[in-house]
């Protein structure tokens, strides 16, 4: 399986993906981008530095200037390309995947996301051209540090008063390091917040119920407002209400939403394709206007620059803001829940309760490679419900609806039902699994 994949470039270290590789990586992005200016920041994985050094000698040799930012999160790389106008970026990671993975999420000037078919192919046939050679060593160390000006950036939206108290899962990454500029406006209760590129303690993954079981039971052990949990590199963010029970990240994204567009003259909105119906139904209400997309960073932010969306956000709990140009801040996203609660005076459970109108599964990973002949044997089944191709598939009735798709990052299709009934909910997927597994058999 190759490692250029939908999105960005990502495999386990070792493998295909080594300095050798890296080296070439970084000739090939000089070629690409005419050398340019790079900003280039890396997770705290233990194989990162490494593929930091070999990236950069690849780009020195290309003839590219390196601004390094160091250790980061994602946000904080897509905020450094766009605040320092830089020609491209590289952040070194493979988000919420293994210790033993790593990979390079890529983008052009302003942030524009670097992806297959825009751009990211080019780059790959330019590294399969490129001959295998001694590249020149050089040894990057200076670091310019994009924290202080992070921080100004995100000062911006602070309107809450009172410090909040939350519990916070860093899960030993770099969600460390993305509230490291505003951690003093909150009584922070911290989880895993010791930086450990092996995570010790669980997978870096707040869409997976079982990684944040530890900030539940926390959340209300210490009677805090809420809890927030990471991924790898802090590009996507997963919150539980003050009960400990945890608020879809749909949900959480639509409040954000509503408070965006009620609070200024800007009402366009993107949201990913498994997001609940409810979505749309409330942002509409507020007066915004929402579209529907499929699943994927360079997919919503595309859409978003096209249509001049003020926010969009996804299940995964991806939340991009325009005024982080157009890129993911889960440091942002926090303080708008905050703004939220304390304006409002509401408990997080007593907001959240207005936009959970149905009953959403969440995403169910199954471990089945091709989708194609399983979407034939769902239509044929389902042949009475609306039918929508936008991102897998989608088969809508008046009282649940569902959505089946292949995985742009690993090998799994990816379910959701959402049903009106909650006592439906179970019936239908369990229906779903029976069709699935009489399929694989």
């Amino acid at each position: 399986m190759t490692i250029f994949k939908k999105y960005d470039i990502r495999g386990i270290y070792g493998t295909e993906l080594t300095e050798t590789f890296a080296e070439k990586l970084g000739h090939a992005l000089a070629i690409y981008f005419n050398k340019g200016t790079a900003v280039i920041g890396h997770d705290n994985r233990i194989s990162s530095p490494k593929l930091f050094q070999a990236l950069c000698c690849g780009l020195n040799y290309g003839g590219s200037k390196v601004i390094n930012i160091g250790l980061c999160s994602t946000p904080m790389n897509y905020f450094a390309n766009g605040y320092l106008q830089s020609d491209f970026s590289v952040m070194i990671t493979a988000s919420h995947n293994t210790k033993d993975w790593n990979g390079f999420k890529i983008c052009g000037k302003n942030t524009k996301p670097i992806s297959q078919n825009q751009g990211l192919d080019k780059i790959q046939e330019i590294v399969k051209q490129l001959n295998t050679i001694d590249y020149p060593p050089k040894k990057v160390t200076e670091v310019s540090t994009i924290i202080p000006q992070y921080r100004k950036h995100l000062e911006k939206f602070i309107t809450f008063k009172k410090r909040p108290k939350i519990v916070v899962d860093y899960a030993n990454a770099m969600g460390i390091k993305e509230l490291e500029a505003v951690k003093h406006y909150f009584d922070i209760i911290p989880l895993n917040d010791i930086s450990d590129g092996s995570y010790p303690k669980h997978e870096a993954n707040p869409l997976k119920k079982s990684t944040l079981e530890e900030l539940c039971y926390t959340v209300v052990e210490e009677g805090a407002d809420f809890g927030v949990a990471y991924d790898g590199d802090a590009d996507r963010a997963g919150f539980v209400d003050e009960n400990g029970n945890i608020i879809g990240m749909d949900i959480t994204g639509a409040m954000i939403a509503k408070e965006i567009i009620t609070s200024g003259s800007e009402k366009k909105v993107v949201y990913g394709v498994r997001c609940s119906h409810s979505v749309d139904e409330l942002i509409s209400e507020a007066g915004g206007t929402a579209e529907r997309v499929p699943v994927g960073h360079a997919v919503i932010k595309n859409k978003m620059r096209e249509t001049d969306s003020v926010f969009g956000f996804e299940l995964s709990g991806h939340y991009y803001f325009k005024e982080n140009y157009f890129s993911e801040s889960q440091a942002l996203a926090l303080i708008y829940i905050c703004n939220i609660l304390q304006k409002q005076n509401k408990k997080f459970s007593e907001v959240a309760e207005e936009f959970q109108r149905y009953s959403h599964s969440g995403e169910i990973n199954i471990e089945l490679d091709g989708i194609d002949s399983l979407i034939n044997c769902l239509e044929a089944k389902y042949q009475d419900g609306e039918h929508d191709y936008l991102d897998g598939l989608t088969i809508t009735f008046p009282d649940w609806w569902f959505n089946l798709r292949h995985s742009n990052t690993e090998s799994l299709l990816r379910l959701v039902v959402e049903t009106k009934n909650p006592q439906d909910q179970r019936l239908r997927i369990n229906e779903l699994y029976r069709l699935i597994n009489e399929f694989v058999k």
